[in-house]
């Protein structure tokens, strides 16, 4: 999935399930909080392929019974790192269409 901001959430959490007295209060991030996830790290890049335009597969450092021959005709993964930096941002009426989507939410 594409990576989202906490502003992107909660607009749409308020839009979605909020009221007239829904609001938001920004305090800024806390100390050592994770402002970006590594997806994908400089050390795994190398064992890593395109599986398809939204999939990547990481093999296993160890070799396990001809797997990376499998993975071979797949492109090289294109980045020295992946994370939620480098990635497609969702934007507010994305992740809304998600949501709604994926009914759970309204169970």
């Amino acid at each position: 999935m594409s990576a989202a901001t906490l502003i992107c959430i909660a607009n749409v959490m308020i839009k979605m399930f909020g009221n007239t007295k829904s609001s938001q209060r920004i305090i800024g991030k806390r100390p050592g909080e994770k402002i970006h996830e590594v997806l994908i790290s400089k050390n795994e890049a190398s064992q890593s392929f395109v599986f398809n335009d939204k999939c990547f597969v990481t093999l296993p450092s160890l070799e396990n019974g001809g797997v990376r021959k499998i993975y071979n005709k797949y492109p090289k993964f294109p980045f020295s790192e992946f994370t939620s930096f480098n990635t497609s941002r969702l934007t507010e009426k994305d992740l809304e269409h998600i949501l709604r989507k994926e009914t759970w939410l309204f169970i």
